[in-house]
């Protein structure tokens, strides 16, 4: 996923609270027990630490879709709903507990305050979002970026 080249009229920063840290490292936790079970860190030397690692989705990617990509950019799978979409021969789908982890994982990363979501805060839909350690950010389609950054 290339870095967004969306038009922002606006940014609103929030803390990069612990919880929505704690979510990313759940995450993380995932991505790296799917690329263990295949090998992955044997055949690439690649440290389980997978620093730099984020995810995310942009208006190119399949709306809903989840991408895990190392710093580099690359990306090494996507995840829509329950399938696991990659070049890599890696299992087909995620297990009902880890999509079940997944769904919780993006609501919490969604979530603005209270029951309001990001999306209904910036009053759109979100064409861009990445979370990685160190922030969260969403942009939606009428212009208006939502950071949690600390």
């Amino acid at each position: 996923m290339t870095k967004h080249n969306y038009e922002v009229l606006k940014t609103v920063i929030q803390p990069y609270y612990k919880y929505k840290q704690d979510v990313y490292k759940k995450l993380k936790d995932l991505v790296v027990q799917v690329l263990d079970e295949f090998g992955y860190f044997e055949m690439t030397g690649r440290s389980k630490t997978l620093r730099g690692l984020y995810f995310g989705n942009d208006a190119v990617g399949v709306p809903g879709a989840v991408y895990v990509y190392l710093a580099d950019g690359s990306c090494l799978f996507g995840i829509e709903g329950t399938r696991i979409s990659s070049g890599l021969t890696l299992r087909d789908s995620l297990t009902p507990k880890e999509h079940e982890t997944v769904t919780k994982c993006l609501a919490s990363l969604f979530k603005h305050k209270g029951d309001r979501t990001i999306p209904a805060y910036l009053e759109s839909r979100v064409c861009y979002w990445e979370v990685n350690e160190d922030y969260c950010e969403f942009i939606s389609y009428n212009g208006l970026r939502y950071l949690n950054k600390d």
